[in-house]
């Protein structure tokens, strides 16, 4: 198995059935890599039965599914870890505890024995409650059914014009202010402005690397209309990727708010008063949400299309419910099967190139290339014996949230691609939401 990279072998059988996990009763008994991580540390492992019965505990039925999703997330971290061997097993065990005890967190904090949910985030809570199913980042969300809340205004300035794009606001840069906004500019001459007109707060916006990390600089108007430098709040770290910063108005407040997407399914909110002159202690809520699979970008025989899409599909349901290499429980194979099943790993192992690398989708549009990652798995379509490839990919030089899938056959003693898609993994209604304790935690 060597030769076939970090994957291990499943074996769906039984047309579009998916076998049951078979179940190991001590840890020297195959078992997924991530269960084997619990079992070898009881202490964890006691720690997340504990989480286990809390969650269940529960009156309410969408925390129970939230505790299944978050044991899915937590899963493919960890099993995204132990396959890179960049890392160590002391690094995989603090993220496995740090993911462990931030739920405990969240969990306590839904229970109401954890952080207490203060103002605003007692009016985001009830606004997100009251439309779970609402589409839009938290923040949008909670903007648009408040009357109350309005976010900041965003423009879009020339490449150091700086001067120009205040005036659209009637305002005028001091000497300090044009120095640090030329600074921060050194790396990309636009720049966006953040204008929040009922607080005269605002923010220059400078977007840097591939990443998109936000260089800011924060600036308060005078009455005469001098837009002088203020100090950043906490929750400016150098924001990028999946983290932004914003200014928002709640009622006659003012303040700085860092929205932060962990995981596909979590957003933290975190805000910050501007008072007296000065920014407030954080405050930070937690977002829960549901999600769904949609099949996307399938690739394969026209005649045989739907049976290959409900396939892929059944794996990336198993698969999403705890992503990481796993053996699957093997139902007896025909001696022509068992044959057919080492030629087909054999040919993985020698043809590398061919299973870990590029294939074409929809049109050849759109190269796509697993992570490492990625799980082998055996399915029979329409009597033939297929090896299967799912795990995280990407789409060009972006990491995909969703399932990227392949599925090869043999002909002519090669492997041949037969079917290929994307499984999208959208985010769905709000499952639950809670105050956490407040965490400013450096983006980079």
């Amino acid at each position: 198995m060597k030769g076939i990279g970090c994957g291990m072998v499943w074996l769906l059988l039984g047309g579009m059935s998916v076998a049951q996990v078979a179940v190991a009763r001590s840890c020297g008994e195959e078992r997924p890599a991530v269960s084997h991580l619990f079992c070898a540390h009881p202490a964890l492992a006691t720690m997340d039965r504990t989480l286990q019965a809390l969650a269940m505990a529960s009156p309410d039925a969408s925390v129970r599914r939230d505790q299944r999703i978050w044991q899915s997330q937590r899963d493919d971290v960890l099993w995204r870890l132990l396959s890179n061997r960049s890392f160590t097993g002391d690094a995989v065990l603090r993220r496995a505890w740090h993911l462990e005890r931030s739920r405990q967190a969240f969990l306590l904090g839904v229970a109401g024995h954890g952080a207490v949910t203060l103002p605003p985030m007692q009016r985001m809570q009830r606004s997100l409650r009251a439309h779970p199913g609402a589409v839009g980042d938290p923040l949008a969300v909670w903007a648009r059914y408040d009357p109350d809340v309005s976010l900041a205004r965003t423009l879009t300035s020339l490449p150091n014009r700086l001067s120009q794009a205040l005036a659209r606001l009637e305002l005028r840069p001091d000497r300090v202010l044009s120095q640090r906004v030329e600074l921060i500019s050194n790396g990309n001459p636009w720049f966006d402005l953040l204008w929040l007109p009922d607080a005269r707060l605002g923010a220059v916006v400078s977007v840097q690397g591939t990443d998109a990390c936000q260089l800011m600089v924060w600036f308060r108007a005078d009455r005469d209309g001098t837009a002088r430098v203020i100090p950043a709040p906490m929750l400016d770290q150098v924001p990028c990727g999946r983290t932004r910063l914003t200014l928002l108005r709640v009622g006659y407040d003012t303040y700085v708010a860092l929205q932060r997407i962990d995981d596909p399914y979590a957003v933290d909110v975190s805000v910050q008063q501007w008072l007296d002159g000065r920014w407030a202690s954080p405050l930070r809520q937690r977002m829960r949400y549901d999600h769904g699979l949609r099949l996307g970008r399938l690739r394969c025989d026209g005649r045989a299309c739907g049976s290959y899409a409900a396939v892929m599909m059944r794996i990336a349901r198993r698969y999403d419910a705890s992503p990481q290499g796993r053996y699957m429980a093997v139902a007896k194979l025909a001696p022509d099967e068992r044959v057919r099943a080492r030629q087909l790993l054999r040919l993985a192992a020698r043809e590398r190139k061919t299973i870990l690398g590029s294939m074409p989708l929809a049109g050849n549009e759109v190269m796509t290339t697993f992570c490492s990652d990625a799980s082998f798995v055996l399915v029979r379509v329409h009597g033939r014996l297929l090896l299967g490839r799912i795990g995280h990919g990407y789409l060009g030089w972006r990491r995909s949230d969703g399932w990227r899938i392949g599925l090869w056959g043999m002909h002519g003693g090669k492997l041949e691609a037969v079917a290929s898609a994307v499984i999208r993994r959208p985010r769905g209604r709000l499952l639950a939401t809670a105050a956490m304790p407040p965490a400013v935690i450096p983006t980079r």
